[in-house]
């Protein structure tokens, strides 16, 4: 395994969009493109030196607080 890659979903069970550009490797992935008062679905697959994708992680969801 080399990374992750993060998915993120305006609706639960997606469709979920690819958001990052590269595997990554840290435990904490900063998604910096939302938008005040919406709610993200995301879910993440691990990423082999091949390309090759596991199955998704569970769901999580965000709600990002209005300023």
């Amino acid at each position: 395994m080399v990374g992750y890659n993060v998915y993120r979903g305006m609706r639960s069970r997606g469709p979920y969009t690819k958001v990052n550009s590269s595997p990554v490797t840290a435990t904490i992935y900063i998604d910096s493109r939302v938008q005040p008062g919406e709610t993200y679905f995301y879910v993440v697959r691990a990423v082999d030196s091949k390309n090759v994708e596991s199955v998704p992680s569970n769901e999580i969801i965000a709600t990002i607080p209005t300023p």
